[in-house]
């Protein structure tokens, strides 16, 4: 069987080492070709690798899971990617769904479901973790389509990612720093962004992040 060749990311160290180990274990023609430990890291490791499959975790810092999921998937034709997470809510599995996963995996279940979930992607198939109900998915989906209201519509990337470092407590010069901007370049992001949210205070913007599943509470 012809090898599959996989990229975990995962901000979590001891999920970092572990998941790589539990991959080969279980499915031999799996081969850990890198690991990320952020975001911004993993877009750059998929563009330079190109895998076939990445696992990642939605809820990562500086730019979490589903905005790499969003950059990339548009224009990525060769990579499979499963979600690894341990959020149940309905509405983060569907914003999973609607920025280009393939299959979403519960972290508590990975030891009984990884083979079959790898199985049913690389068969262009979608896998779902039997414990989410997949009639009120897609009933959320369809309506997500419909309304074109979520978070992905709403805001340019740019904005999105200056909402999660605001959301994670980053000041204006943390920002521009992180970003490669000018403190000014940050501060216009930052109005924008409120303006165009109709948010004008820090915890309102939290509150919006974590609303949207951009950081958890």
């Amino acid at each position: 069987m012809k090898s599959i060749r996989v990229i975990v990311v995962e901000d979590q160290s001891l999920e970092r080492v572990g998941l790589p180990i539990l991959i080969e274990k279980n499915i031999p023609e799996c081969i850990v070709i890198a690991k990320a430990c952020n975001g911004k890291e993993a877009i750059e490791l998929i563009n330079e690798q190109k895998p076939d499959l990445v696992f990642m975790d939605i809820l990562m810092p500086e730019l979490n899971g589903l905005e790499v999921l969003f950059r990339i998937s548009k224009d990525n034709t060769f990579t499979k990617f499963i979600i690894t997470s341990g959020l149940t809510d309905i509405e983060k599995v569907a914003q999973a769904f609607r920025v280009g996963a393939d299959g979403y995996l519960l972290k508590h279940t990975v030891h009984t479901e990884l083979k079959n979930a790898v199985e049913t992607v690389m068969s262009n198939r979608t896998y779902l973790s039997p414990e989410i109900d997949k009639e009120s998915l897609n009933e959320l989906l369809s309506e997500m389509v419909k309304n074109k209201k979520d978070i992905f519509n709403v805001l340019t990337s740019r904005q999105r990612e200056i909402l999660q470092l605001i959301a994670e407590s980053n000041k204006l010069g943390d920002m521009a720093c992180k970003l490669l901007l000018s403190k000014n370049t940050v501060k216009t992001h930052q109005e924008q962004l409120m303006e165009r949210l109709g948010i004008y205070d820090i915890p309102g913007l939290v509150r919006y992040a974590v609303k949207n599943n951009i950081i958890t509470a």
